[in-house]
């Protein structure tokens, strides 16, 4: 399963914003050393960019007035701000995401500005190029970092500034014939996906990139992709659960080849203790989903251990 997890690299494109909205929460920080993680949700009732910190250092008094102003609450591991997004910035996320192979790569608020990446497959660089070229002209709180090649997903994931300490979950399951069947696509029954915008909206879409493991067949997929609603009922019950406690997962990714059923969570450090509480508690939930927690481990430890391919065999039945 490892050779399937390259077909991510497909992704071949990155896409780096900067931007500011004024508010008081960006004039806050502006002055202070810290990244503050953000999670965008994205409703259609509500929208909301809520900033998440840790509690393992030394919170700044501009950081506390913050989070007393605004009603922070404090989970296990970090604490978070609510912060509701206003109609023209969940409008411009959603018209970002609305690309078919864009993937939220994370966002963080720095020294007042906020930065935002994403990840897309380069057919899809003319609609980009389009999108901020229109958005841009719009408005002036919004600017292009970056725009080229991703060189890889992996290497983009250790050379990312906005998540730093990832920890890596995979759980594996065997599909009965009743659940396999929900996962099989037309474009492809072999497959690897990646979840747009991994903070949770109430569609969850994502990114599939469809292979084949018979090495008799001429590869003509290097950049065949193609974007679908999830209807998988465990993703979708975690997808909830993500969202009610307020947890941040830089990735989600899962894997079918026959059978066998993959997901890989990369999640930052501060939120992996609620992250492993939540995971136990919708497996415990949907018996008939069982899922076995088979590596957990810090990000350079997985990438080293995925070298040597041990922990990537997915049991028999």
């Amino acid at each position: 399963m490892f050779e399937s997890f390259s077909h991510l690299d497909k992704l071949d494109k990155k896409l780096i914003l900067t931007f500011s909205s004024g508010r008081e929460v960006e004039e806050m920080t502006k002055d202070l050393n810290v990244t503050i993680q953000i999670g965008i949700y994205i409703g259609k009732e509500r929208s909301s960019g809520d900033p998440f910190i840790a509690d393992d250092v030394e919170i700044p008094s501009e950081i506390e007035l913050l989070i007393k102003k605004y009603n922070g609450k404090r989970k296990k591991g970090y604490w978070i701000i609510p912060r509701a997004m206003d109609q023209n910035e969940a409008e411009i996320f959603n018209n970002i995401m609305s690309i078919p192979s864009m993937v939220s790569n994370g966002i963080a608020l720095r020294k007042g500005i906020y930065t935002a990446e994403f990840l897309f497959n380069s057919t899809d660089t003319e609609s980009v190029s389009s999108l901020m070229l229109k958005i841009c002209s719009k408005t002036d709180h919004i600017g292009i970092e970056y725009l080229g090649n991703s060189k890889g997903y992996l290497k983009t994931l250790q050379a990312s500034n906005i998540h730093k300490d990832l920890y890596v979950a995979e759980i594996d399951r065997i599909l009965t014939p009743e659940t396999l069947k929900k996962e099989i696509k037309p474009q492809g029954a072999t497959w690897i996906r990646i979840i747009k915008n991994p903070y949770g909206s109430e569609s969850l879409k994502a990114v599939y990139f469809p292979y084949s493991r018979d090495q008799n067949i001429e590869n003509k997929t290097e950049n065949i992709y193609f974007e679908d609603v999830i209807e998988n009922e465990y993703v979708n019950k975690m997808n909830t659960n993500y969202i009610d406690s307020n947890i941040i997962t830089h990735s989600r990714i899962q894997i079918l080849e026959e059978k066998n059923y993959k997901a890989i969570v990369f999640v930052p450090k501060m939120f992996s203790l609620e992250w492993l509480d939540l995971w136990k508690k919708t497996s415990d939930s949907l018996t008939e989903w069982k899922q076995t927690l088979t590596y957990f481990s810090d990000l350079e430890t997985w990438i080293a251990n995925s070298r040597n391919r041990e922990h990537w065999e997915v049991s028999a039945p």
